[in-house]
């Protein structure tokens, strides 16, 4: 399988709700969508992507974070760093990853 469909699978899986869902693809957007398996992002970033409002947002994140559908850690460049949780990295997959496994932050 892909990273991509894992990661679909398992948000389907964890029954996220309406705003975790547009979290979710947000993060889904800034990571896969660039080819990267992670993204330095603010909170302002997500909210102009999802169109949650800044109090629903923070909850949103934190049950995204707690379904463990995202990894967060806090980023020296941004208020955060989001990750695609190792267990979809590591898996082999039956179609190529477009994604760039790295550790360092890019410019």
């Amino acid at each position: 399988m892909s990273i991509y469909r894992n990661l679909v699978e398992n948000a389907l899986a964890a029954n996220l709700t309406k705003n975790e869902h547009k979290v979710f693809l947000g993060l889904i957007l800034e990571t896969i969508g660039y080819g990267k398996d992670h993204a330095h992002l603010t909170d302002k970033r997500l909210v102009q992507i999802t169109g949650i409002r800044i109090d629903r947002f923070h909850i949103a994140m934190a049950g995204v974070i707690e379904k463990k559908v995202f990894d967060r850690v806090e980023s020296n460049h941004y208020d955060y760093r989001y990750t695609i949780p190792n267990q979809f990295l590591t898996e082999k997959a039956d179609t190529p990853s477009v994604i760039k496994i790295s550790t360092e932050f890019r410019n």
